[in-house]
Parts: structure tokens; C-alpha cells; sequence
């Protein structure tokens, strides 16, 4: 079987076997993908819920989670490049949306924001975290500078909570 890739206005042939990630395979002949045995994949703690100033009904929607962070300008590349390992974690756990901006006016402000579904949902991604994850997060809060840890905010789109 072949498939036709367009590339800059021609089309271009690829062979079957160029599409396949390389793998290996056990003694058993399962299948096996490189540097998986090396993943810490039992569930981290639970991330502690926020202390809300009311309640939140489960299907409320759509949350927006922000994190905000200060951190030296001088490691900004390093920061994000460790925030892109983070976003694939917050993606796979749920999120719809996810970016990443620093304030053009303070260059130490960079601002992580990614969108959930429902309340019920980013109630299930504090649980869905492995060892592995612990150990970006933990990477992610190592640039921060000063006193603290990253501010979070959750916020809830009013149509949901506030009923008019």
C-alpha cells in the first residue's frame, strides 16, 4: 500500500515501511516501545483540590485552570521546554485547549492555561497523574523564583454558575 503525501504543490510517494515508528518486540513476541520500562507508571498522590468560595456544581463548563509563574528570564528556553512536556500531560488527561504566554511587560510572568470540559472532569485529572508526571511538575516548579509556589486559579464560565 502506498500513501500520497502533498508536499509545496507536488505529490510525493512514500513507502509503507518510512510511516512505521520503529519497535521492538519481547520474547513473548508482544510488542514493546523503547524506554517504557524506564516510566514510573503508578498513580502519583492525588494534586490536593482548590479551596473553593462555593460550591461547584460537576457539569459546570467549561473550566478554565490557570498557572501563573515567575520565573528567571535567563532559563525561559529551558522552562519552555520543560512546559511542552507538560502540555502532553494535560492534554492526555483531558484538557481541550492548552498554551503557555509570558507578560511582555514583566518577562519573568509566564501564564499556563489550559480548558476542561466540565468541573467533574479537572475533578478526575487531579487523580489521573503517574510518578512520571510527578516528576515534570515537580521540574516545572523548579523555576520558580521567590517566595511561593505557582499560582493556580480555576475559573468556572458564570452561564453555569451564575443563574440569571
Amino acid at each position: 500500500m502506498r500513501q500520497l503525501f502533498r508536499e509545496v504543490g507536488t505529490l510525493q510517494t512514500a513507502k509503507p515501511s518510512s510511516l512505521i515508528p520503529s519497535r521492538s518486540f519481547s520474547k513473548t513476541g508482544s510488542p514493546t516501545i523503547a524506554g517504557a520500562d524506564e516510566l514510573e507508571l503508578d498513580p502519583m498522590q492525588p494534586i490536593p483540590m482548590p479551596k473553593l468560595a462555593e460550591p461547584v456544581p460537576p457539569e459546570a463548563w467549561p473550566v478554565l485552570v490557570t498557572v501563573e509563574y515567575a520565573i528567571d528570564p535567563a532559563r525561559a528556553h529551558e522552562f519552555e521546554e520543560t512546559m511542552r512536556q507538560l502540555r502532553i500531560i494535560r492534554r492526555r488527561d483531558g484538557a481541550n485547549f492548552w498554551g503557555l504566554f509570558f507578560d511582555a511587560e514583566r518577562p519573568e510572568r509566564y501564564v499556563e492555561y489550559f480548558v476542561v470540559d466540565s468541573w467533574m472532569e479537572h475533578i478526575r485529572q487531579h487523580a489521573r497523574g503517574t510518578l512520571a508526571d510527578q516528576d515534570i511538575f515537580e521540574h516545572a516548579r523548579t523555576f520558580q523564583i521567590g517566595d511561593g509556589t505557582p499560582a493556580v486559579r480555576h475559573q468556572i464560565a458564570a452561564h453555569t454558575i451564575r443563574k440569571r
